[in-house]
């Protein structure tokens, strides 16, 4: 089962809480509705076969949503060095989470062998 740090779920909740469809968002909130348990210093756990692909695919565009905005920022308002390397900082870590919920998508597609 898939265990987020409390800071990855709270990302991920904020933005899927920022989409305007109700029917994606519940793909999200049934999941950790039936899956409330975080990962924590004590806990190891990271495999990722019980997030479903509907659940991680909306995470994933939400997540999307937050770092296209951050990006515009970026590129359209003066920042200072620190607000930069902040959003920079941001936009580093949505990524890790991104890449953690395409291995949830990659892990529930059936695989050919030969």
């Amino acid at each position: 089962m898939q265990l987020f740090t409390p800071k990855a779920r709270r990302l991920i909740d904020g933005a899927v809480a920022q989409l305007t469809d109700d029917h994606l968002r519940t793909h999200w909130t049934a999941w950790v509705a039936a899956h409330p348990e975080i990962r924590t210093s004590q806990s190891n756990q990271h495999d990722v076969g019980d997030l479903p692909r509907n659940a991680a695919a909306v995470a994933l565009a939400a997540l999307e949503n937050v770092a296209s905005d951050l990006k515009h920022k970026l590129c359209t308002e003066e920042l200072s060095e620190d607000d930069y390397s902040d959003i920079e900082n941001s936009l580093a870590y949505i990524g890790t989470v991104e890449n953690v919920l395409l291995g949830a998508m990659e892990a529930e597609r059936p695989r050919l062998v030969a």
